[in-house]
């Protein structure tokens, strides 16, 4: 057995296809965060992306639903095959897709709140938890992209970072007196914001763990 997802890709061209598939997936919903939390900072109105958002998560949808079925029949087709490299395949496929899921709901949060200035409370740590994911998500799809292990184990170590971030700001709000429309909004964002960065640490994982170990990103 190959000791990871891209060291079976290495050696499999035929499933090139599904790896052009899947990268363009990452871009897709990296273009979807950027979009969804430049709402969220007031940079742009809701209703300007709305369509757009939601195209682009129905063409991830499609390009994960293309993945299936080259996987399908590329397990169908050939004796020697690596069949763990295509159920893992499958797997970080879906953590791209949630991700894209999401997005739709941080842009439905930022329809109705945002956090220009410094009116919001937790302005400043929710504005720099976005801009972290949003670099994350970039090295991530650099990491799939170019086989970097080195870049993939920086984006390992600085998710569970990220996460904790996310948990820590949960816990501010709970013990904290604030306007109901703010704090549920901030709790809300903060624990898409960490499902997101948990998608990205499988996904990454991929690149350096071993296959029983991928969806088991280290703590």
């Amino acid at each position: 057995m190959f000791r990871t997802l891209l060291h079976a890709l290495r050696a499999a061209s035929s499933l090139k296809d599904v790896k052009e598939n899947f990268c363009s997936m990452l871009s897709d919903t990296e273009d979807m965060f950027r979009a969804v939390t430049d709402v969220l900072l007031g940079k742009t109105d809701p209703d300007k992306i709305k369509d757009g958002i939601y195209t682009k998560d129905r063409e991830v949808n499609r390009k994960e639903q293309d993945i299936r079925r080259r996987l399908v029949g590329h397990l169908s087709l050939r004796r020697m095959v690596d069949a763990p490299t295509c159920l893992v395949f499958m797997s970080v496929a879906k953590d791209v897709e949630r991700i894209g899921d999401y997005c739709k709901n941080i842009l439905e949060v930022a329809a109705f709140y945002s956090i220009p200035g410094s009116q919001a409370r937790y302005a400043v740590p929710l504005r720099e938890i976005s801009e972290q994911i949003g670099e994350l998500i970039e090295k991530t799809r650099k990491a799939f992209t170019d086989s970097d292990e080195s870049l993939a184990k920086e984006v390992l170590r600085s998710h569970e970072v990220v996460a904790k971030k996310c948990d820590m700001l949960i816990g501010q709000v709970l013990n904290d007196t604030l306007q109901t429309k703010e704090a549920v909004s901030t709790a809300l964002l903060s624990r898409y914001f960490k499902r997101v960065v948990r998608h990205l640490g499988n996904i990454v994982s991929s690149v350096v763990a071993a296959v029983e170990k991928i969806d088991f990103p280290p703590k």
